[in-house]
Order: C-alpha cells, then structure tokens, then sequence
C-alpha cells in the first residue's frame, strides 16, 4: 500500500515538476476570474453546539441515571431530544474563503 501511493505521488509530482516561467506564475497568481464567490471573505459559520430547555449551550447533553442497587455505578444517558441548534455565529474578525485561488505567498 505504502509503495503505490509512494508511486501516485511521483506521478503527481513530475506533472509539476516541469520548467514553467515567472511570467506563467505572476500571470496565473494575479488570475481572479475562476472564482465564482461574490468576496472572498466569511462572516460566519453554522454553529456546532445545542441550547437545552434550560438555556444551556454545549455541544453535548447528558442526564445522570442513577442506579438500582448500590454496588453499580450510576451511568450517563445522551440526550438528543428537546435541543435546539445555536444557528449561525460571527466571527470577531473575517475570515478568507476556502476556495479562494489567489496565492498569497510567493517566494523568490
């Protein structure tokens, strides 16, 4: 297993490895037109995390359950029901999009 993906990345490697000009790199970083994205900034994300009844907000829920005799341990139950997501949460500061094609960083 180890020795084919050793060989798929010499594949992948050579198709880059050709010699390619710094006209073909400057032209190719300063390229926006492929991106579809109105701007290439976040404001938010969905939210990961649950309010419970109680107004509670954490990723997880669990009720305790006691046990029926006292030489058990008393267990933890997840809760799934009766939770509501948090929704969708700013970021403090803008972040870039994922699919941005810009090179921010070309060392000469």
């Amino acid at each position: 297993m180890g020795n084919s993906s050793t060989r798929m990345f010499g594949k992948w490697f050579s198709s880059f490895a050709g010699a390619v000009n710094q006209t073909e790199i400057s032209n190719q970083c300063l390229d926006r037109s492929n991106f579809v994205g109105a701007t290439p900034f976040v404001y938010s994300r969905k939210g990961s995390r649950f309010f419970d009844d109680d107004g509670d907000l954490a990723h997880e829920f669990y009720i305790e359950i006691p046990s029926s005799s006292r030489r058990k341990r008393t267990t933890m139950k997840r809760i799934y029901s009766n939770l509501t997501p948090e929704g969708e949460v700013m970021y403090k500061y803008p972040r870039l999009h994922v699919d941005i094609p810009v090179i921010l960083y070309c060392s000469s």
